[in-house]
């Protein structure tokens, strides 16, 4: 499973920092994910607008909920 999918299943469980993020998915998988492409990853999913980081510096991440329009 690509590094972006994973980063957004651990954070089905809450807003976590980037370290705790990166700590989860490599306790979770054999291989390791470095930290600048987890942090390639993480970027991206930010500019998607699937993640939100809130706060500037040592943020926490969150997946932004689903916008519904009636």
């Amino acid at each position: 499973m690509p590094a972006a999918h994973r980063i957004l299943e651990v954070l089905t469980a809450g807003p976590q920092t980037s370290s705790e993020l990166r700590e989860k998915l490599n306790n979770e998988i054999s291989d390791t994910i470095s930290s600048s492409n987890f942090g390639n990853h993480l970027k991206l999913l930010v500019e998607k607008g699937l993640v939100r980081k809130e706060g500037r510096l040592g943020g926490r991440y969150s997946l932004v909920e689903a916008r519904r329009y009636s």
